[in-house]
C-alpha cells in the first residue's frame, strides 16, 4: 500500500519534491485551492482522502485534533 500524504501550507518545498522523487503520493495544500484553511478543515480533506497529513505544526498535537484524524500525522 503506498503511503498518500496530505501536506499542511507548513512543509517546504524542498520536502515536498523529495518525497516525491522517492515515490510518495503527496498533495499540497499550497498547490491545492484549499489555501489557507483551517487545521479541522485539513483533518476533514485527508479523512476523506485517505491521507496521513504531514505538517510541522505543533496545534497537531491537541488531543481533540489527533483523535479527529483517522489516518494519522507525521
Amino acid at each position: 500500500m503506498l503511503l498518500k500524504l496530505l501536506a499542511d501550507e507548513n512543509v517546504p518545498w524542498p520536502l515536498i519534491r523529495l518525497l516525491r522523487s522517492m515515490g510518495l503520493d503527496v498533495v499540497w495544500i499550497l498547490e491545492t485551492s484549499y489555501r489557507g484553511i483551517s487545521n479541522d478543515e485539513i483533518i476533514d480533506i485527508a479523512n476523506r482522502a485517505e491521507r496521513v497529513v504531514l505538517t510541522r505544526d505543533s496545534d497537531y498535537l491537541k488531543l481533540s485534533l489527533r483523535r479527529r484524524a483517522r489516518h494519522g500525522f507525521t
